[in-house]
């Protein structure tokens, strides 16, 4: 999951950071609110790369889990994944 203001929108910065290591992902939704996360994220078998300060909300906790990256964070050295 891609979370971007532009709805169409496939790739990101964890796009860049993947493709410096010889990676890449699927993008199989894109959505324009953090908020609409975790109760996609709880239904599906999705993942998002998110700020820790979003993964570590209650709320959140509450329908995800939360786990490192595996490569720095390429805006912020908290990034981590929910799925």
């Amino acid at each position: 999951m891609l979370v971007s203001p532009r709805s169409a929108a496939t790739h990101g910065l964890i796009d860049d950071a993947l493709a410096a290591i010889g990676l890449r992902r699927f993008v199989a939704l894109s959505v324009t609110r953090l908020t609409t996360l975790p109760a996609i994220l709880a239904a599906s078998d999705l993942i998002a790369c998110v700020p820790s300060r979003f993964a570590d909300r209650p709320e959140v906790r509450a329908l995800t889990r939360a786990h490192d990256l595996p490569f720095a964070s390429p805006d912020k050295p908290q990034g981590g994944a929910v799925s």
